[in-house]
């Protein structure tokens, strides 16, 4: 059994030696990104999520321009919630149908999601029931209730 002493030098350099590895790794990705390669700027739009999301936005914008269709669907995420500039819910439906196009089952789940809630807020409008029962704000599908067309993990856009 080891000592606490020695225990907590043993936690100490294994820590040490794990942050040491994550910022090489880090380097190399801002290099590879930095360098145009996709898959490393879509990472470092990871790495900055719930940080900054401007600058997460930034490397997914670089990205998604690219093709990625991760970072595709995420542009939709942050055009929808309006986490960048000039966001807008049409520019958040064009990046899903891109992401979407390539098989990304976010971006199915997304788009249905969205044309869910807009169905759901046009039926809310229409009836004084319903707007006094949910106080005339429209309260968004739970996610579980989506309804999309996964095929073979590609969705296929009606």
């Amino acid at each position: 059994m080891r000592s606490l002493p020695a225990f907590l030098s043993w936690i100490v350099v294994t820590c040490a030696t794990l942050c040491a590895q994550t910022a090489a790794e880090l380097a190399l990705i801002k290099d590879k990104a930095g360098k145009g390669d996709a898959e490393s700027q879509y990472q470092l739009g990871k790495l900055y999520l719930g940080k900054d999301l401007k600058e997460a936005g930034a490397w997914y914008r670089k990205a998604a321009d690219q093709g990625h269709a991760k970072a595709q669907s995420e542009m939709g995420v942050f055009n929808k919630n309006g986490w960048i500039d000039g966001a807008s819910p049409a520019e958040a439906k064009r990046w899903w149908l891109l992401a979407a196009a390539q098989g990304d089952a976010d971006a199915c789940v997304s788009l249905a999601l969205d044309a869910q809630r807009q169905g759901f807020e046009a039926r809310i409008k229409g009836n004084a029931t319903l707007q006094k029962l949910f106080d005339g704000t429209p309260r968004p599908p739970k996610p579980e209730t989506a309804v999309h067309n996964l095929s073979s993990e590609r969705c296929t856009i009606a």
